[in-house]
């Protein structure tokens, strides 16, 4: 369980809506229990990776180990030398959240309701961390069901005052990953790219992300 500390909660990368935010703190008020752990990711270091690897050699059996049925591979040992890992992590410097921004939020607002004190399991959250080079950030997709009265040639009109957008020509069927600051949009059996604004310089992770534009 995390420590439910401003220095990881605080470094989220997205902004919360408040009825997602209520539906989770009543989950968790009812259940007494967190379900879902948050996804957290932080900078690689030496420490982290030599304790993984020395568990991965060690020969020990895993608590689990199993395939889901999106054919992903889950492994989970249990961890002896729990010190050791608390302080590689805390020399990890800050934790970002990577997925679970709700669920987050939803665990620091029971711990207010519930007035946790330090060392109360209220006061911590369930979450697993990764080093940032064991992670792969996959594209992020959006489908309009309906263009809210607009003709498709009057949103790419607008598409291209706003984002400059132009034709992409690609082989295949899917257009390789943008770069950070491009979105792709698929509109009219065309693909475009679209040139984001610069972020640099705004305040905050979450407001310097491209999901904030």
């Amino acid at each position: 369980m995390w420590r439910l500390t401003e220095a990881v909660v605080s470094r989220s990368t997205k902004k919360t809506r408040k009825a997602k935010e209520d539906d989770r703190t009543n989950h968790i008020l009812t259940t007494r229990a967190q379900t879902g752990p948050v996804f957290l990711v932080h900078r690689p270091t030496d420490e982290v990776s030599r304790l993984r690897e020395k568990l991965l050699q060690s020969g020990q059996e895993p608590l689990f180990d199993f395939e889901a049925e999106d054919s992903v591979t889950h492994t989970i040992w249990k961890i002896a030398q729990v010190e050791d890992w608390e302080k590689a992590l805390e020399a990890a410097g800050d934790f970002y959240i990577a997925d679970g921004h709700h669920r987050a939020a939803s665990a620091e607002r029971t711990a207010t309701r519930l007035d946790a004190k330090e060392g109360d399991e209220a006061s911590r959250f369930l979450a697993v961390a990764f080093p940032t080079d064991q992670v792969a950030i996959l594209p992020y997709h959006r489908v309009l069901s309906e263009f809210n009265g607009h003709t498709p040639e009057a949103i790419l009109d607008e598409a291209k005052k706003r984002f400059g957008a132009t034709v992409l020509e690609f082989s295949g069927t899917v257009p390789s990953e943008p770069a950070r600051g491009t979105v792709l949009m698929y509109l009219g059996g065309t693909w475009y790219s679209l040139k984001l604004p610069d972020q640099a310089g705004t305040d905050g992770v979450a407001d310097a992300l491209d999901s904030a534009v």
